[in-house]
């Protein structure tokens, strides 16, 4: 009799310890599935800062976009691979530009970074320019 009792208690916290790591298992399986919608998209900008001045007037932007579905800047559409990497170049207007990075993921929600960029590219002085014999335009 007290072989089987020893044997109930032996049997009892084995089952216990297994029920106590399916449980876990399963809360950690729930958490890893909740993070993308809690925390939303996730987008990284290499080499941007807000407020920079810039003296050329395109500007590369790379980056890594995670847990998003779609991706914008200033408003269109940005294609990304599999791992979330985009690379795209935008033309800047001379003087202040901005620049607005938006993500949206799977569940709706909408994450976006807004940055202010200057361009400020040398002009030509009007008393420089050559002017077209033909059209009579000034050539910079």
């Amino acid at each position: 009799m007290f072989k089987q009792k020893k044997q109930h208690e032996h049997r009892s916290i084995v089952q216990k310890t297994f029920g106590g790591i399916f449980v876990l298992l399963v809360i950690g399986f729930i958490a890893y599935n909740l993070y993308p919608l809690i925390h939303g998209p996730a987008i990284a900008v290499n080499d941007l800062t807000n407020g920079q001045v810039l003296h050329q007037s395109v500007l590369s932007l790379v980056g890594t976009a995670k847990f998003t579905r779609d991706l914008r800047i200033n408003g269109t559409p940005v294609t990304f691979n599999v791992q979330g990497d985009f690379a795209e170049d935008l033309v800047l207007a001379p003087g202040y530009n901005t620049v607005t990075i938006s993500g949206t993921d799977k569940y709706g929600t909408v994450r976006s970074h807004s940055y202010a960029i200057v361009l400020d590219e040398p002009s030509v002085p009007f008393a420089m320019a050559d002017q077209d014999q033909e059209t009579n335009l000034l050539i910079p």
